[in-house]
């Protein structure tokens, strides 16, 4: 998606959750991006998170926490190089990032 991002957008404005930011923004839950993924995959099987309902099976549940994973800053400047990176602060922890170009 970055990619895309940089070839069409002389301008460009994106933003991503910090992996290390205390609250998980997909699943409403505190601290669940630390759990080890066995454990979140059997929070996903048995509850409602977030934005997300239970799921059915297994896979499903390693498919969504695929689709859903948070980047730490290293990862993200290194998608956008050429991007001014800065912090979106709450109470003084790094919430997100925003890459701006342009």
């Amino acid at each position: 998606m970055a990619d895309e991002i940089r070839r069409v957008g002389k301008k460009y404005f994106v933003q991503t959750p910090n992996y290390y930011f205390p609250f998980d923004p997909h699943f409403l839950f505190p601290c669940f991006q630390f759990f080890p993924v066995k454990f979140q995959v059997f929070l996903l099987m048995r509850f409602n998170m977030g934005w997300f309902k239970k799921c059915g099976s297994k896979e499903t549940a390693i498919s969504l926490l695929g689709n859903n994973s948070l980047l730490k800053q290293s990862e993200f400047t290194s998608y956008f190089p050429e991007a001014i990176v800065t912090k979106e602060k709450f109470l003084l922890l790094s919430k997100s990032f925003i890459a701006k170009a342009g």
